[in-house]
């Protein structure tokens, strides 16, 4: 008796699961950080007070090609100092660069930059640090 119920709640999920339709998935929107690999490096990272470092943000795509004309902004998020632009565009080598000059003392400095999109709440900011020392 037992075996049977079993076997009659399979047959019961057996032919529940045949009726389910398969689902649409929807239209996609864009722009998608999906294919974006966006980098940011900063060289040197550790400089002296009367120094500067070349800040470089790369936009490359999923298959590792640069990507020209990528729309990014920049800024100094913490520690103070100053960049040579907040914002611009990718060339052809997928490269953005700009200069960070320090406060004038000592800090820790944290530079962010963020691809410029219609959708600002799903923009992942990337973040580099350089120290700055005597």
């Amino acid at each position: 008796m037992l075996i049977r119920r079993f076997f009659v709640v399979v047959a019961l999920l057996a032919a529940a699961g045949c009726a389910i339709e398969g689902q649409d998935a929807p239209a996609l929107t864009g722009p998608s950080e999906l294919s974006l690999s966006l980098g940011l490096t900063a060289t040197p990272d550790f400089i002296k007070t009367d120094a500067f470092s070349t800040v470089v943000a790369t936009a490359l795509s999923i298959d590792g090609a640069p990507l020209a004309g990528i729309g990014l902004r920049l800024r100094v998020f913490n520690g103070g100092g100053t960049l040579s632009a907040t914002s611009g565009t990718t060339d052809g080598a997928g490269r953005f660069t700009v200069i960070y000059t320090p406060p004038g003392g000592e800090t820790l400095a944290t530079i962010e930059v963020t691809p410029i999109a219609d959708n600002a709440q799903n923009q992942r900011v990337r973040t580099v640090t350089i120290s700055v020392r005597n």
